[in-house]
């Protein structure tokens, strides 16, 4: 076993705020889906996404504990005001569960990927996502709300003015750049 790995790891599940389609989700509804208008939605058929999954959000801060910026402690101790951040209004839209379901696979694998060294270096967030079989011009949208939603939450994770938040504010800015999004 890698002790490394048993102190850097991070869960995704800590971040966000629990119930968040129950407490926000109707002051965000419009009934259409976020990434594709074409599509009517129903309560019961849509999911809350957050734009920056918060996958990216733990693989930044996963970085930081590996490179020896923050230790396990500082990182959980920053998830309150990262809440803030990781579900404000606008990282956040309705879906159907499918789009949700394979947009956040695609994001894991490609992490994963580029955690591993498997990733090859002409493979961007796109490949990914295109590989999941979600549509094309569903993919087009994803990946042009991810780069408003992501840029935005490293300005607001660099406004906090906290070491911590500064750092993952650099992290995932070099992530934004590995994954292609100004393209």
């Amino acid at each position: 076993h890698d002790p490394v790995v048993a102190t850097s790891y991070f869960e995704p599940s800590w971040l966000g705020a629990p119930n968040l389609r129950a407490n926000r989700g109707k002051a965000l509804w419009t009934g259409r889906d976020g990434y594709d208008e074409a599509k009517i939605l129903t309560w019961s058929n849509s999911q809350v996404d957050h734009k920056t999954e918060k996958q990216i959000f733990a693989f930044g801060l996963r970085s930081l504990i590996k490179g020896g910026v923050l230790d396990l402690e500082a990182a959980r101790d920053s998830v309150d005001n990262l809440n803030n951040i990781v579900d404000w209004d606008g990282n956040l839209t309705f879906t159907v569960k499918n789009t949700n379901t394979l947009k956040g696979q695609a994001v894991t694998k490609f992490l994963d990927d580029s955690t591993t060294g498997h990733r090859r270096s002409s493979d961007d967030l796109t490949a990914y996502l295109l590989s999941s079989k979600l549509e094309r011009h569903v993919t087009a949208e994803i990946r042009k709300q991810m780069k408003v939603a992501l840029r935005d939450c490293i300005y607001k994770l660099d406004d906090e003015r906290t070491t911590t938040m500064e750092a993952l504010a650099a992290e995932l800015q070099d992530l934004f750049a590995t994954m292609r999004l100004n393209n």
